[in-house]
């Protein structure tokens, strides 16, 4: 009798529930309300430097849209621009942004409004590849990957306050 092969194919069930538990848990704080301005007003570029620079992430910050004079177009070119422990920054003005981001680079990749921060994958593969360790997601919505809002591939990593919609198999995969 195998009993090492039934004892795998037991964790990896163990596994599986576990990672589901994870989504349940992650879709459940998205929908928590985390901060409202109580006047209602936009964020400025000001009161964002200064809500990352206090929350302990190393390295620059690189802004995708705003009205920066070095700010990045599109999110792919400021996540191939950025080095360990930057900061991607991603501004709700030029929403939705319709691309599909590959992060191969332990970073902080933050949305401005996760109600208003959109990256749309049109249909394509999966929305969001993520193959680095450690790499922290925020303040998104992420939504019409034809396989995946969050393609997972990597360890250590951090999903927050993001809503993941209307995308194919799978709003979160991990594939480990």
């Amino acid at each position: 009798m195998d009993v090492g092969g039934h004892l795998e194919v037991g964790m990896k069930h163990i596994y599986r529930i576990c990672m589901s538990c994870l989504v349940a848990i992650v879709c459940i704080a998205a929908a928590i309300p985390l901060e409202t301005h109580p006047s209602g007003e936009r964020t400025t570029e000001q009161s964002q430097q200064t809500r990352l620079a206090g929350s302990g992430y190393d390295g620059s910050t690189l802004y995708v849209g705003g009205n920066g004079p070095d700010n990045y177009t599109t999110i792919q070119a400021a996540v191939d621009a950025a080095s360990g422990g930057d900061t991607v920054f991603v501004y709700d003005d030029s929403s939705p942004y319709y691309e599909n981001v590959d992060i191969d680079t332990s970073i902080h990749f933050v949305g401005e409004n996760r109600n208003t921060t959109i990256i749309d994958g049109q249909g394509n593969w999966a929305v969001v590849n993520i193959t680095a360790d450690n790499v922290t997601l925020q303040d998104f919505t992420i939504q019409h990957g034809k396989f995946s809002g969050i393609h997972l591939l990597s360890d250590g990593n951090v999903i927050t306050a993001t809503l993941l919609r209307d995308n194919g198999w799978e709003a979160l995969y991990v594939d480990h």
